[in-house]
């Protein structure tokens, strides 16, 4: 397999300007990952890789919209990833009964995911969802309840507020 191509991964924000300090990450198989982190002008740079297709993702960071990832085979060439304009949607986790629940969020596009967060003591979250996107958007919230987990799942839209998910007992 030919091996010493080259690439770069610019990350922009959603309002056009470089994302500095991002961990950018090149996975081709098992075998094969790179990780960079961007500079000043948001760009990471990838040497040394094999003429395989590659996928270029950013680290996922809670509370942080992710970009679509895109695929490229290496060819020199610099890829760009764009966080999205997103929307905020709100709501409360609460177990069977009506109890707060504090559960961990996450939001899926297209079946991956974009986005996740932890509710409060309270049961409140706030999502960013993405405005357009990869497929529909899925909320799932996972809590532990003494030594089990319970996990519920919903349809979201980015025009939703004050959702309510329901974690059974």
């Amino acid at each position: 397999i030919e091996s010493g191509r080259t690439a770069s991964v610019r990350v922009l924000a959603a309002d056009g300007l470089p994302a500095a300090d991002v961990e950018v990450r090149l996975s081709a198989y098992d075998a094969v990952e790179r990780k960079a982190r961007t500079d000043a002008v948001g760009l990471a740079k990838f040497e040394g890789l094999p003429a395989h297709r590659f996928q270029a993702t950013v680290q996922q960071q809670r509370d942080v919209l992710l970009p679509q990832s895109d695929e490229f085979v290496p060819e020199g060439q610099e890829v760009v990833l764009r966080y999205s304009a997103g929307a905020t949607v709100t709501g409360t986790a609460v177990w069977t009964g009506g109890e707060p629940a504090q559960a961990l969020m996450t939001v899926t596009s297209g079946g991956s995911g974009v986005f996740t967060t932890t509710s409060g003591s309270d049961g409140r979250f706030t999502l960013h969802v993405p405005l357009g996107g990869a497929g529909p958007l899925r909320l799932s919230a996972s809590a532990q309840n003494g030594s089990k987990w319970a996990m519920a799942e919903t349809p979201i839209s980015a025009t939703d507020r004050d959702l309510r998910i329901e974690l059974k007992r």
